[in-house]
């Protein structure tokens, strides 16, 4: 069974280790590796519940935490925000479970009212364009991000 759970402050470490994965920097925006400093600083942001820059979702297989979802930007005025999704390790990865928590983060967004759910994946991520393409997102634009060819996917909610 697949959950989303809100980050808890026991998660310090586990952020750690899972942003300090060098194969997850490929198809993010990371280039090297975060000090402890960085990841508390940025862990202290996903906790302010306050804070619209950013707000991360664990995602747990039963009560294992396999992954997150970034939800960033969001923007209450507009009803719209940006995503991110990873799966942590490659034992959990090509079980359905990215999609699964892809699906439950569309319906909370959805709920919240927000209309319109933007990400960035990288063109050479096919796994992922693929994920937000099943889950309802159009690819749009094709675009330079952080030097690298990637595509605008776009989810807009029916109304």
């Amino acid at each position: 069974m697949i959950s989303l759970r809100p980050l808890l402050k026991e998660d310090l470490l586990l952020a750690f280790e899972w942003e300090n994965i060098p194969e997850l920097w490929q198809v993010s925006e990371q280039q090297g590796p975060y000090n402890m400093e960085e990841i508390d600083s940025f862990h202290a942001k996903c906790l302010d519940q306050n804070n619209p820059e950013i707000e991360r979702l664990v995602i747990c297989f039963e009560l294992l935490p396999i992954g997150a979802i970034d939800i960033f930007e969001y923007d209450e005025t507009n009803n719209h925000c940006g995503l991110g999704i990873f799966i942590a390790k490659p034992e959990h990865r090509g079980k359905g479970y990215g999609a699964i928590a892809l699906n439950h983060a569309i319906d909370i967004l959805n709920r919240r009212g927000c209309q319109v759910i933007r990400s960035i994946i990288y063109s050479n991520n096919t796994s992922s364009r693929r994920l937000f393409l099943n889950a309802g997102f159009s690819e749009g634009a094709a675009i330079e991000y952080n030097r690298q060819p990637a595509h605008q996917f776009i989810w807009t909610r029916n109304v």
